[in-house]
């Protein structure tokens, strides 16, 4: 398939919020000492604001906004989503990240201000299964229905299968990246 034959298709989008969310206000992301990230959730835009460190030993755990160079604008997603998936190592800086078609794992999605458990999933549907050509990641809750993603932009980010997130309280979530054994 060339790019233009590829069919992006495949979430459902929706403006209105499922029901079933647990309150979020404030991701934040560790990768090590020096990879720390976070989203702050801004009511006025309804969107979650992207925040990053200088990886610098001086200042490590000190987020500032990530501006966007060419707007001068602070990055904003409508969606954060982690997503779980196996890793292999093929050097300590190389990564093989296993989205094979047919797979899926588990997933937060954060959107309007909620945390919802969702699934992430590459298995064949009617359409993909009709035409033979593959559509991208899609989202499902615990039921298999598809999960409504905000309209808009998204961020992912994929976690090993023992990374962890937690209930830090005060609607604050906290994601520690856990490598496989053999990475840096």
């Amino acid at each position: 398939l060339t790019p233009s034959d590829f069919d992006y298709s495949g979430n459902l989008f929706s403006e209105e919020a499922p029901a079933g969310g647990l309150p979020a206000k404030q991701i934040n992301v560790r990768v090590a000492l020096l990879n720390q990230s976070g989203w702050t959730y801004d009511l006025l835009s309804e969107s979650w604001l992207r925040f990053v460190d200088d990886a610098l030993v001086e200042t490590a755990g000190q987020l500032h906004p990530a501006i966007d160079r060419l707007t001068g604008r602070q990055l904003k997603f409508d969606n954060v989503i982690v997503v779980f998936a196996e890793h292999d190592v093929i050097s300590p800086t190389n990564m093989d990240i296993h989205f094979e078609l047919g797979d899926s794992g588990y997933a937060f999605l954060f959107r309007n201000g909620q945390k919802y458990n969702v699934r992430w999933s590459l298995k064949a549907r009617d359409y993909e299964k009709v035409t033979g050509r593959p559509r991208p990641i899609y989202f499902v809750d615990a039921s298999g229905n598809q999960m409504p993603l905000k309209p808009g932009n998204t961020w992912i980010f994929v976690a090993t299968p023992y990374s962890l997130v937690t209930d830090e309280g005060d609607n604050v979530w906290q994601v520690r990246y856990i490598p496989p054994e053999g990475a840096k």
